[in-house]
């Protein structure tokens, strides 16, 4: 939601935007009575599709997608010359999916030529999905997914290991050129396959990172046993798919809190003082562990 106008931008994938049935991201504008304002805008290149997972708007009023993409081209050359810290695809079209970030002004429904902020390619030669971003202000942008490339560009923090990496990065996307964009960039997660599914940032630039995660606890990166963070649930086997929440400090260094949900899948989450809310499904039958005993529904239903 726009706070200055009270539109809603909302982003996706539409079949046959591009030339070869390509399919594109775009952004919608609706106002306040649901109805279209303008035409929306695409984002897209060749050779492969793209799709728009998370949108947010910032104060004011710059538009920002992140999402997933396997086309070349994305980054046009003439409406944001030498964008991002990523300017190409890590691998071949149509091949493998990177992330993208891309920053858009309010008047990119009716001048879209010169209303592009940013936009970088962010993956390596394995698959990458961007499936959350948060907005501090333009110059921290945060973005999660996960990755499959040992090659991801990472800034510091500990190597690839496993199978998929949950990826958190912090981007300035008023540095609109070369690799000074990434502010840094890490992996989160273990031994096995892990997943960021949501971020949410506080006023410090502590960012709260939510997904799921088939590693043990005594694996799970990063996380200092020098830190006294340790959350209500402490700890989790290889054996078993569950949630996580991660706190990180602004410097994407340490994690300050660490908690795992039994049973869950934590989708989304949001920050406010000093609680943060988190919302997702159970994963299987059998009940989300640490329910609060007064619960209105404490255990699972069956259906």
């Amino acid at each position: 939601i726009d706070p200055n106008l009270m539109n809603a931008y909302v982003t996706g994938a539409t079949p046959v935007l591009f030339p070869g049935g390509i399919r594109g991201a775009y952004i919608a504008n609706l106002d306040a009575s649901g109805n279209v304002v303008a035409n929306p805008f695409e984002v897209g290149g060749t050779g492969g599709d793209t799709f728009g997972n998370a949108i947010a708007v910032d104060g004011a009023g710059n538009i920002y997608v992140a999402g997933a993409t396997a086309a070349t081209g994305l980054i046009d050359t003439g409406a944001c010359p030498n964008c991002g810290f990523q300017s190409t695809l890590g691998n071949s079209a149509g091949q493998h999916f990177d992330g993208f970030l891309i920053s858009v002004a309010p008047s990119v429904f009716t001048d879209p030529a010169h209303s592009v902020n940013y936009v970088t390619y962010m993956g390596g030669s394995g698959d990458e999905q961007a499936y959350a971003l948060s907005v501090l202000s333009p110059a921290a942008v945060y973005v999660t997914g996960s990755t499959t490339s040992p090659n991801f560009p990472i800034s510091h923090g500990p190597g690839f290991t496993g199978q998929q990496k949950a990826f958190l990065v912090k981007v300035d996307t008023t540095r609109v050129t070369g690799p000074s964009s990434r502010v840094w960039a890490i992996f989160v997660g273990g031994s096995g396959a892990d997943t960021g599914n949501g971020i949410a940032v506080d006023a410090s630039g502590n960012a709260y990172l939510v997904g799921t995660t088939n590693s043990g606890s005594n694996t799970f990166l990063p996380y200092s046993t020098s830190q006294s963070g340790l959350g209500f649930n402490a700890s989790k086997s290889a054996s078993t798919i569950d949630g996580f929440l991660d706190k990180i400090d602004p410097t994407g260094t340490n994690s300050l809190f660490v908690t795992y949900f039994t049973n869950g899948q934590p989708n989304a989450i949001s920050v406010g003082g000093t609680a943060a809310y988190v919302t997702g499904t159970v994963l299987s039958p059998g009940n989300l562990g640490n329910v609060t005993a007064s619960a209105y529904q404490p255990t699972y239903g069956g259906g």
